[in-house]
């Protein structure tokens, strides 16, 4: 089965989750507890090392692989705010997955956690975790059904999003989904029709005042489906086409303050090897989005999703992402925030056991439904070692800076950061 195309803007319920990795400081990184999202595992960043990889332990038909990860470092500014006030942060971070040793059908369940712990600012202490299942089973000999499914808790990045600016920790929030998905693989035709369904719950806020404040308006219930549709072209490239359609509906909303709407989208665009060193997934559509509240503004208009892997050399990758979409927000005038993303990523093995990456990220952030903006930029760079095929040592420094212009619904900051971890699979 062919990887689906990764349209942020285009899926099927993209738009309700409020969770980016952009922003989350300490640890957000891939040498921290994962790999880069490159499309070949035999390229820089993301070979495979036979002779530094751990065999996951067997249980019968199962197979059961873990790790864990310690990261201590310096948060310049905890609260994401113009004021800025440092701290020491610990984390951790383990994962476990079990899945079925078998070549003709996938069974996995994973579960993975992130406790935060930081010298002086409690009130930022925050515990996440996710557990994750898949299955796929072939049906006939041209149809096969997956489906996977997720329930997960979340700490929402710090002036990210409109929130509460006067709270006194972070925004956190309970999803759970379910997405069930039939292919029919018919030689160089391949169709895919799936459905979805999430909930979000939003858990209240401590305020500065002492008080607590409700998050439950941005509490949402979402389904959907969507068709995709890919034709191979030459075993190498593939024309791909979609159409999805959506609809949420708020689950305790503000008076008067209702965010249903309903979603549709088409998308036309290739994917694949365009030469042997460079990999393309390039969607082009268009998205309509109307609200059931006439408060609040609709929006009709030209979505896209750019990703492009050059393989320069043996030892170096580069990647470029550029997408278009929405993301849920926090204040209760403004029920989304229209994301432009433009990432340029490095990663370079100059040998088996060391691996180095570089990352600068740019984020437009426009709300809506009043005149504000918010600019995003991130720069970052990690290094990670492997002492031998169960522990590997990392390092990580980063800058980001938020500027705002407009009504500020998120604070303008600039936050510098560095850590140090361990990664050990038994």
């Amino acid at each position: 089965m062919r990887r689906p195309l990764a349209v942020p803007a285009l899926a099927v319920l993209a738009s309700t989750s409020p969770y980016s990795a952009c922003a989350q400081g300490l640890g957000a990184g891939w040498v921290f507890g994962g790999v880069p999202e490159l499309s070949r595992s035999d390229v820089a960043g993301n070979r495979s090392e036979p002779d530094l990889e751990v065999a996951p332990d067997r249980f019968g038909p199962f197979l059961l692989a873990s790790r864990l990860a310690v990261i201590t470092g310096y948060d310049g500014n905890v609260f994401n705010t113009p004021a800025a006030r440092s701290d020491g942060v610990l984390l951790l971070t383990p994962e476990m997955a079990l899945s079925l040793d078998d070549p003709r059908r996938t069974l996995a369940l994973s579960v993975s956690g992130r406790l935060r712990r930081f010298a002086n600012q409690e009130s930022e202490n925050s515990e996440e975790f996710r557990l994750a299942g898949r299955s796929g089973l072939p049906i006939t000999n041209n149809l096969s059904f997956a489906l996977s499914a997720d329930l997960a808790r979340r700490i929402e990045p710090r002036s990210s999003s409109g929130g509460a600016l006067d709270a006194r920790e972070p925004a956190s929030y309970d999803r759970i989904s379910a997405a069930p998905i039939l292919t029919f693989d018919l030689g160089r035709l391949q169709l895919q029709a799936g459905a979805g369904y999430q909930r979000v719950t939003f858990n209240p806020l401590a305020a500065g005042d002492g008080g607590r404040l409700s998050q439950a308006f941005r509490d949402m219930r979402s389904h959907g489906a969507k068709v995709r549709l890919a034709y191979d072209l030459s075993g190498f490239l593939s024309v791909v086409a979609s159409i999805a359609g959506e609809e949420h509906a708020s689950i305790r909303p503000a008076q008067g303050r209702e965010r249903d709407f309903r979603e549709s989208s088409v998308a036309l665009g290739l994917e694949g090897e365009v030469t042997p060193l460079f990999h393309v997934e390039l969607a082009l559509g268009y998205q309509d989005r109307n609200y059931g509240n006439a408060f609040y503004r609709d929006f009709a208009g030209a979505s896209f999703s750019v990703q492009a892997e050059w393989y320069c050399t043996p030892l170096l990758t580069t990647k470029l992402v550029a997408s278009r979409a929405f993301r849920n927000s926090g204040n209760p005038e403004v029920p989304a925030i229209l994301e432009d993303t433009l990432a340029i990523s490095a990663y370079y093995d100059p040998t088996r056991r060391l691996r180095i990456s570089g990352a600068m990220e740019m984020r437009w952030d426009r709300y809506r439904d009043v005149a504000s903006e918010a600019r995003r930029s991130r720069i970052e760079l990690q290094v990670q070692y492997r002492l031998d095929r169960h522990v590997s040592v990392s390092g990580q420094l980063y800058r980001t800076q938020q500027d705002v212009s407009g009504a500020r619904l998120v604070n303008p900051y600039t936050s510098l950061g560095a850590g140090v971890g361990i990664v050990w699979t038994p």
